[in-house]
C-alpha cells in the first residue's frame, strides 16, 4: 500500500508483480481486471496443464462429457439418459488424449464401438462420417427404445 497524494489515504496498488496502477476490482486494475475476466486469474493454480484447451480433440472430449453427463444438454436423452457413461479414466483430457491420440483428419470423429457401450478405450475408435452410418441404432431400434422410455414413464406417473 502506498499513501495517495491527494487524499493522504492508504491506496492499494494492483497484485500482478511489476504494475504499479492503481487497484480497481479483485486486487487488479482496471487494465489486468478486463484480463483476468477475460482469461482467468493469472496468479490462480489453474488444473489445465495440457495447453490444448481450444484445440479441436479437447472439444470432442467436452462433447462427450456433456452428452452423457448434463441433462440439460440436448443430446443427453441418447447417451446419458440411456445410460451410456464415461470411463473413469477419461474424466481427465490428458488420458483421453494419452488413450485416443489425435484424429487421423478432420474428416474423423469419435465412435463407439458397440452403440450401447460407453466410452472407453477398448470402445472407441476414430471414424468417417461414413463408417459410422454402419455403426448406428436402426430406427426400429430408436422408436422401440422410446417406446419403453415412454411406457415407463408412464406406469411411473400412473
Amino acid at each position: 500500500m502506498i499513501k495517495d497524494t491527494v487524499m493522504d489515504k492508504p491506496v492499494r496498488l494492483c497484485s500482478i508483480e511489476d504494475c504499479e496502477a492503481k487497484h480497481w476490482g479483485w486486487g487488479y486494475c482496471v487494465k489486468h481486471f478486463r484480463r483476468v475476466q477475460r482469461h482467468g486469474d493469472p496468479n490462480a493454480n489453474h488444473r489445465i496443464t495440457h495447453n490444448m484447451r481450444h484445440t479441436d480433440i479437447y472439444g470432442i472430449w467436452t462433447g462427450i462429457l456433456q452428452r452423457c453427463n448434463n441433462p440439460k444438454n440436448p443430446p443427453y436423452k441418447y447417451y446419458g439418459g440411456r445410460g451410456i457413461k464415461v470411463c473413469d479414466r477419461w474424466m481427465k483430457f490428458e488420458n483421453f488424449y494419452e488413450d485416443m491420440g489425435d484424429r487421423p483428419t478432420t474428416k474423423h470423429s469419435i465412435d463407439r464401438i458397440d452403440n450401447n457401450g460407453n466410452y472407453e478405450p477398448s470402445n472407441c475408435k476414430w471414424s468417417t462420417a461414413y463408417e459410422q452410418t454402419h455403426n448406428r441404432r436402426s430406427r426400429a431400434e430408436v422408436k422401440a427404445d422410446l417406446e419403453r422410455q415412454n411406457t415407463k414413464a408412464y406406469k411411473e406417473n400412473v
